[in-house]
This record gives structure tokens, C-alpha cells and sequence, in this order.
């Protein structure tokens, strides 16, 4: 399956902690057969493949303050643009990386905000990550990401990131924001979430 609508997007993935680059391209084969267009992911830069870390005992969605998160959203940032991609696409840890560059694109915090060219932002089993909590109020307070629409697919069966914090998040886009529930818990949507996706993807090109 494919849509027309979707030939002329470029997709930049980003997988979630713990995974790589080459894997989360396989991961996502569903998705890539029924969108025409071009993805391509690049890999995290610390250890264990983590865009970030955290301390012991902690989550994204609890931990006070993030290590190695500031190049991890320049390197995106900076891909972003020389690759002039349309759309971020991500799972888990990769998904709240997406949210906080399409946040801070929108909001004009980086001064490559007015050389990207991002549209669209699709995220898997993400939460609210909490250092960035300021951020995102500013983004809510601003009305939401005007210029970026978002998807995000949650799961009420998600125990690793809580579905309501996922749901906190893209309640921060404002009103071009859209959830998509499934039922497969913490994973990348499945086969169902499919024609969901390629609507999403193909319906402002």
C-alpha cells in the first residue's frame, strides 16, 4: 500500500534508548512500505544508544535533569535542516527528542528555527520529559506548535511511559495536535495504526 500523497516527504527517525539507527529502520518496514517518501535515521551519540541519561532510579518523565540531552538536540536540530526533512519521526526516548525539537522550532528557541523546513512530527510511546517541562508550558501558553502538526500513539497498556504524561504532552501542541490510541502497549504502532499514520502523513502535502 502507498499513498501519492506522501511521495515528496522526508522522514527523519529516531529510535528509542537502548536500540540503533540500522534496527529502528526495520522496526518501522511497515510504515516505510505504505509511505512513499524518504527515511532515514541517524543514531544517538552516547553509549548504550541514548540520547540521553539520566540518574539511577530515575525516568524521563521523573528525573530533575538530563545529561548529553543539549547535543543530542543540536545534532537533530542540525540534521533537520541540512537534510531538509519534513517530518520527525520517533519512539520512546526518541519520540520525546522529537517533541522537544519540533517545541523548540516552533517557538523560535534555536537559531536554526527559520532555516528548517519541519512540518509534521509522528511519535511512539512518548511522555512529558520532565526537564523540559518549562518548555513545553511556553509552548502550551503559546497557543501550540502553529507551524508543526503532530501525531502521537499512545497506549492505555504502556508501563513504561505513562499514557497520561503522552497524553500531557500532546495536549502541549495545541489544536493541530492529534492522538491515536492502539492497544499494543510501550511499542512502535502497530500494523492497525498504519492507515492512521499514512493519513496523517499524506494530508498536507
Amino acid at each position: 500500500m502507498t499513498t501519492n500523497g506522501a511521495a515528496s516527504l522526508k522522514v527523519l527517525c529516531l529510535h528509542g534508548r537502548g536500540d540503533s539507527a540500522s534496527h529502528f529502520i526495520g522496526q518501522i518496514a511497515h510504515i516505510r512500505e505504505a509511505v512513499s517518501g524518504e527515511f532515514h535515521a541517524i543514531q544517538a551519540p552516547l553509549p548504550g544508544g541514548a540520547w540521553w541519561t539520566y540518574p539511577k532510579g530515575e525516568r524521563s518523565y521523573s528525573a530533575s535533569s538530563f545529561s548529553g540531552a543539549e547535543a543530542s538536540v543540536s545534532m537533530v536540530e542540525q540534521a533537520l535542516v541540512e537534510g531538509k526533512f519534513d517530518c520527525l519521526l520517533g519512539f520512546s526516548q526518541g519520540a520525546m527528542l522529537a517533541a522537544v525539537v519540533a517545541a523548540r522550532l516552533a517557538l523560535g528557541d534555536t537559531p536554526l528555527a527559520q532555516q528548517a523546513t519541519l512540518r509534521l512530527a509522528v511519535m511512539f510511546g512518548a511522555a512529558l520529559p520532565k526537564p523540559y517541562e518549562d518548555l513545553f508550558s511556553r509552548l502550551r501558553d503559546a497557543g501550540g506548535a502553529q507551524g508543526i502538526r503532530t501525531l502521537h500513539c499512545l497506549s492505555k497498556n504502556d508501563i513504561t511511559n505513562p499514557p497520561e504524561l503522552g497524553s500531557a504532552l500532546a495536549g502541549c501542541f495545541g489544536a493541530r495536535a492529534q492522538e491515536h490510541w492502539h492497544g499494543n502497549g510501550h511499542r512502535v504502532a502497530p500494523a492497525t495504526s498504519v492507515p492512521t499514520i499514512v493519513e496523517f502523513l499524506g494530508s498536507e502535502v
